[in-house]
């Protein structure tokens, strides 16, 4: 042994010393990084709105850092490791636009998201280490990052003067980002940078704007590229709510708390149990819970409010010990249901307190935001026992009355508070089914939405006395999911989500309530989604973020479903390029005001918002004239009666009757009158617009079917290019503007000369025609432009166009033509499923390590370990996934990307002797060999096998149970199968027994990488597995080699006075080519002896042990059973002091057998155990 050892010794030094030598990369320098937008001369834009810079200024770059990045040792597991690359941080200075804008929105870095929020100035971090695919890829973006938003009273960067001169600029009235030596990845190739930043409140000297509070005009903009978060993962129900800009669950005894979508978990502990309704966010900011004992728990109780931020600090509780000992009832916890809302009078909560687990509520505790002092706290307004003994399902508070869905019924228990207080039971007039979904009150229509069971979809009005519309005929899921009080986007629509029958959502729709169409969703299963196929049973909206927080039986997530961005006034814009210093600098008082204003107030009731820049090089007056004005369809013009600037909008705003009517008596001439001809017409319109979700130019193309009908000659469409829009909604219904005013007939170029009565006219005025000459009587034209008299003459002249609102209404067509091109396949990055992480069999490390390197190791610590590391694409374009290592000291990156192996699924039970099994869920399982291991991964280390694949026919597998170390277990329907064999990978890290590993592994797609919180941990605890000898094989009791469960081997039966065993035996130095549990025997590693141990069948204490045994059989004796008139034989091996990982059980009876005569031939120690 000695000799052997020694061997390997020399012949690994021989190795290490004539064998050739890895190289190490070479380091960059400052030189070969090149940013790959600075441009000298380039001008900074002007933003107005919300936009995405995606090339911005790179003014400066510097202060290099290198950080080598280390692989495997050089030689094997032993010597310094090689240096693979190095990782790059450097300072930068980014100018993207004038100052100063409201918000700081997202930074994308080559495509990615590598930092989302709301930043006002100030310092953000980005910790996105892994964007490119971690260290061994292309690295990440991570650290400090300063945003100058361009303050008047900006101070110079600290870092900046640091690194260039005390005396640069403070670029005031310019907005730049200063990387403060951020990391930027293992290449010198910097990735494009793009920012989405908001300007809109203030204007470029950092000034409040005018009229400020109808510049921002919402835009929701649905989204499903954004994979989400997910938050929890545990198996148990969670009640969740989500309000503002938090949500909040509990699990497991903890209330947990987020800052949303990205900030960390804040957790306190409750006191009691938490029901499925019973967790609440107010509008103050509170989370609201009751505590006091378990369920039922005894008295007293309470209604604890939270801070939600730091909900281990109670901000103020209300006892309900007297309110629920007046209502009848004992003062225990059953939880609580609770919605509130705001009224004229203040704000209110209205609280049921529920009497048992059937949710029906006892008493109604009504409370009203009181100021006492200089705090404002909640009070108990008013209290109201049960009228009406129901259970119910859903709640929500409108302005005057409460809704409670009835349970298995198509009524309301409608309660009255706003006045006197009542509770009547509402059977809702037009609705069929077996019963309701959801009943939500939504403010801005000031009506009630219901949905029933079969998916329709009701609008009431407040007092449920009237149907107002409905949409019936949908999925029957629809609405499955649904959170009443949460349904409501802000506005006079809801987030409705459809569900397959296990629970999963399959679509999120968002209804409007005046027509209830169903046309606008996203379909989750084409989502980039995290856990998007897991049952989810509740579902809210977060009006303020776009977030959905969907819960169920196991996942807890955000799903960003609809982001709420903001467009800009186009009055707004034209005001600031009149008046601003960088524009053509009038006076605010050249400034038609009412005009103005009446233009923002139409254009922002419209929802006509636009986002876009303006650079220097083009003139400021085409950028109004030939942009901004045709894409709101307004004029500008400087009026005659006080030298001010005047905007009109073109809209339906005037009374036929009323407007100035021109006759040939006052028409001098018709120098020009233009008609199309029904050949000229053209009944299409193709509208190019900023698809700002998709980044990147959309297009819709809007048909007038009636014209195209009738058209003699079909024309092409008319392309119309309006780079301010930036949703397909709004440049949908400009396309519809435009087509119309296409059409056949109608003047669209023509000018005319009057007399003086033209002279009330301005551009954009309507005014009518009457002329038998040319075919009008009476029609409705506009002022296009003005040419007045020289002093001596006092003709008008006028360019006009005919009107299109008072044109009869055409069906119009959007067939959604090139709506945003090519979008990419990548998935968002999904944990690795399935996947194994153990601690590598020797076999494994053989291969591995090599003979030589092996035997070293384990002469010098024969208790040296190493990780295994396998696992399965969890989506067919992931491409690899990053190891991380937690030896104690915090999760680090470790070894190289892990490659994924084959994986699947045990498809039924798998019994504890069959040979041939089905899977599904199959991953690859054309890449795996015949002849390979492949592992079954068990609820803990012990009961997880390693199988050999002997035949693969579909998705039928013929294997060899319990190869290598490792025993038969019977495994459940569902377990996780991976094919390890030659595609597995490690940490290259020796440990040594009792140490304590976790790894994470981190998805790696086009997308993104795996955000390590997601990611679940695996924990090995080392065990010397790869100096134990292997356990015994094709075990039998009395010729028994297997049991079903619940069986036991009946040593009585065959008359015996013993009880006769047999096996096979195993050596760990020779079973490369892995024999399976019924292979014959093989001669056994030297020095290694089987052992049985006999346990109790309840406790499993010792109650004796025979060792030393060699050879393949042995008759136990029944003194080895002591007492047990039935005990467990488990059966294992032993060499130097090691026994084997894991050993072979079976229950047998033997209280018939007969006391032995003859001496025990082994070394038996009996020890004492208790019968039972």
């Amino acid at each position: 042994m000695f000799w052997n050892i020694l061997a390997a010794v020399i012949s690994f030094a021989a190795q290490v010393i004539f064998g050739p030598k890895p190289q190490n990369a070479k380091p960059k320098s400052l030189e070969d990084f090149e940013a790959p937008t600075a441009q000298e001369g380039r001008s900074i834009p002007v933003f107005f709105g919300t936009n995405d810079d995606q090339s911005p200024n790179s003014t400066w770059h510097g202060d290099l850092k290198r950080s080598a990045i280390k692989g495997a040792r050089r030689y094997g597991f032993f010597g310094p490791r090689q240096v693979l690359g190095y990782k790059y941080s450097l300072g930068m200075q980014h100018s993207i636009c004038h100052g100063v804008p409201d918000l700081l929105l997202g930074i994308r870095v080559g495509g990615k998201v590598a930092w989302k929020g709301r930043s006002a100035g100030g310092r953000i971090t980005i910790n996105k280490p892994k964007l490119f695919g971690g260290d061994q890829s292309e690295g990440g973006i991570a650290g400090d990052v300063d945003v100058c938003m361009g303050e008047r009273d900006q101070p110079r960067n600290d870092y900046l003067a640091a690194k260039l001169s005390a005396k640069i600029s403070a670029y005031r009235g310019l907005f730049t980002v200063v990387l403060r030596q951020v990391y930027l990845g293992t290449s010198n190739y910097i990735k494009p940078w793009e920012y989405r930043v908001q300007r809109i409140h203030r204007r470029s000297d950092g000034s409040a704007q005018w009229y400020d509070a109808k510049a921002a005009i919402p835009s929701k903009e649905i989204s499903s590229d954004d994979p989400g978060r997910e938050a929890l993962f545990e198996i148990t129900g969670k009640p969740t709510d989500t309000n503002g800009d938090y949500a909040a669950a509990w699990s497991g005894g903890v209330l947990y708390t987020w800052l949303m979508p990205d900030g960390s978990p804040q957790t306190a502990t409750v006191d009691g149990t938490i029901f499925s309704t019973a967790v609440h966010i107010t509008d103050f900011e509170e989370v609201v819970v009751r505590s006091g004992g378990s369920s039922g728990g005894v008295d007293p109780t309470f209604l604890e409010f939270r801070d939600v931020s730091n909900p281990s600090s109670v901000i103020q509780t209300i006892d309900l010990d007297s309110i629920m000992t007046g209502a009848g009832g004992g003062n225990l916890n059953f939880g609580f249901i609770m919605a509130d809302v705001h009224v004229a009078a203040g704000a209110f909560a209205l609280v049921g307190l529920l009497d048992g687990a059937t949710s029906n509520v006892r008493v109604w505790v009504l409370l009203e935001r009181v100021t006492v002092g200089e705090t404002d706290e909640w009070a108990v307004a008013d209290t109201h026992s049960r009228v009406n003994s129901v259970v119910g399902s859903s709640f929500s508070m409108g302005k005057t009355f409460a809704y409670r869905a009835l349970s298995g019924s198509t009524q309301v228990l409608r309660l009255t508070w706003n006045g006197a207080w009542s509770e009547e039971i509402v059977t809702l007039p037009g609705i069929s089914g077996s019963g309701l979904r959801a009943v939500s009150y939504n403010e801005a229509a000031n009506q009630v939405v219901v949905i029933n069971t079969s998916g329709g979809i009701f609008v009431y009005s407040e007092d449920l006395s009237t149907l107002i519309r409905s949409s019936t005929g949908n999925s029957g899921r629809l609405g499955t999911a649904a959170v009443s009080k949460r349904m409501s986007m802000g506005s006079s629509a809801v987030v409705v989500a459809d569900a397959t029958a296990g629970g999963a959502i399959t679509k999120i729709y968002f209804v409007q309530l005046a027509d209830l169409a169903l046309d606008t969703y996203i379909d989750v299963s084409a989502s980039q989604f995290v856990r998007k196929g897991f049952a989810i049973t509740s579902l809210a909206y977060n009006a303020a973020n776009g977030y959905v927080v969907a819960a169920g039986p196991s996942p807890l997530v955000f799903w960003l479903v609809a982001a709420t961005i903001f467009d800009m006034n186009p009055a707004h814009i034209i005001r600031e390029c009149l008046t601003e210093p960088w524009g053509l600098a009038w006076h605010d008082d050249d400034i038609d005001d009412t005009s103005f204003r009446y233009a923002a107030d139409t254009f922002y009731n419209e929802g006509m918002g636009l986002s876009l820049k303006w650079y220097r090089e083009e003139e400021i007056r085409e950028f109004v004239t030939t942009t901004i004005l045709p894409c709101a369809d307004a004029y500008l013009y400087g009026s005659r009666k006080t030298g001010k600037f005047v905007l009109k909008p073109v809209r339906d705003d005037y009374d036929i009757d009323l407007i100035p009517i021109l006759t040939e008596d006052d028409i001098i001439e018709f120098t020009q009158i233009k008609r199309r001809l029904p050949s000229e017409a053209i009944s299409s319109v193709i509208v190019k617009y900023n698809n700002r979700e998709k980044r990147k130019t959309g297009a819709h193309r809007v048909t007038n079917t009636a014209q195209a009908m009738q058209a003699t000659k079909i024309q092409p469409p008319a392309t119309r290019e309006y780079p301010g829009i930036n949703v397909p909604a709004l440049a949908i219904r400009v396309g519809e503007r435009d087509v119309v005013a296409l059409g056949s007939g109608l003047i669209y170029d023509g000018r005319l000369v009057a007399n003086r009565k033209a002279s009330v006219l301005n551009p954009g005025d309507p005014f009518r025609v009457v002329s038998a000459r040319h075919g009008l009587s009476g029609e409705v034209l506009r002022v296009a432009n003005q040419r007045f008299g020289d002093g001596r003459s006092n003709k008008i002249g006028l360019g006009i166009l005919q009107d299109v609102f008072k044109l009869p209404a055409a069906p119009l067509v959007n067939d959604g033509t090139s709506g945003g091109g090519w979008v990419p396949p990548s998935n968002a990055p999904l944990p690795v499923s399935p996947r194994m992480v153990v601690e590598m069999p020797y076999r494994e490390l053989r291969q591995v390590m090599g003979v030589a390197d092996l035997a070293a190791t384990l002469a010098g610590n024969p208790n040296a370990g190493v990780l295994q590391i396998a696992g399965s694409s969890p989506t067919p374009d992931a491409a690899n996934a990053l190891i991380e290592v937690d030896a104690g000291a915090g999760y680090a990156e470790a070894g190289t990307a892990l490659d994924f192996a084959p994986g699947a699924f045990l498809d039924g039970l798998l019994a504890i002797d069959v040979t041939e099994i089905a899977v599904t869920g199959a991953i690859d399982l054309d890449a795996a060999e015949v002849g390979t291991l492949a592992m079954i991964i068990g609820a803990t280390p012990q009961t997880s096998e390693i199988v050999r694949i002997d035949a693969i026919a579909g998705n039928t597998l013929t294997i060899a149970r319990a190869c290598l170390d490792t025993v038969p277990h019977e495994h459940a329907s569902g377990a996780a199968i991976v094919f390890f064999d030659d595609i597995s990978n490690t940490d290259f890290e020796i440990y040594t027994a009792g140490d304590t590993v976790s790894v994470k592994l981190l998805t790696v797609t086009g997308l993104d990488t795996l955000d390590p919180f997601a990611a679940p941990a695996d924990t090995v605890v080392f065990e010397s597995r790869a100096i134990r000898p292997l356990r015994p094989a094709d075990v039998k009791v009395e010729g028994v080699g297997f049991l079903p469960p619940g069986g036991v081997v009946d040593a009585s039966a065959n008359g015996h006075t013993y009880v006769a065993t047999a096996w096979a035996e195993r050596n760990r130095l020779t079973d490369l080519t892995p024999l399976g549990w019924l292979d014959a025997t093989v001669a056994p590693e030297a020095g290694a002896t089987t052992t049985i141990t006999v346990l109790h069948e309840v406790t499993r204490a010792v109650v004796s042990t025979t060792d030393g045994l060699t050879g393949t059989s042995y008759n136990l004796p029944k003194a080895a059973f002591g007492a047990q008139s039935r005990a467990i034989v488990r059966f294992t091996a032993k060499r130097d002091g090691y026994e084997s990982l894991q050993g072979y059980e079976l229950l047998v009876k033997a209280k018939e057998l007969t006391a032995d005569t003859t001496a025990m031939t082994a070394d038996t120690t009996l020890h004492t155990a208790d019968e039972t």
